[in-house]
């Protein structure tokens, strides 16, 4: 697959099957923060990296600053992912940095900067 053959809205399709591959609409928060730590780590590594680590804490801040956590802070509600894709809250640019090389993250929406 092309990263930049792809559409916006079939990207945001693609992060978001990514994100909840089960189809479980409120994932847990640890299987979301693993899988873009070890995107945002790459192969290089066996273990979580300095930078890979504070990309995935720092999504997981805009997820709760975008009340995309459900109120027990144990998931992500991904069916308010989606609509924060929709109404452009989110761009799926946050995402295909991932599969960037040498990429310095952003994390942010239209509303928050996580730093």
């Amino acid at each position: 697959m092309e990263l930049f053959t792809l559409k916006k809205p079939e990207l945001e399709k693609v992060w978001l099957k990514a994100l909840d591959p089960r189809g479980l609409t409120c994932v847990p928060i640890v299987d979301v923060t693993t899988f873009l730590e070890r995107i945002a780590r790459g192969s290089m590594d066996d273990e979580p990296t300095a930078i890979s680590a504070v990309f995935s804490e720092s999504m997981l801040t805009l997820f709760e600053l975008e009340n995309c956590v459900t109120e027990n802070k144990k998931y992500i509600d991904m069916s308010k992912i989606k609509a924060k894709f929709e109404s452009k809250v989110l761009d799926a640019e946050l995402f295909n940095q991932l599969v960037r090389p040498d990429c310095l993250f952003e994390v942010k929406s239209i509303n928050h900067h996580v730093d």
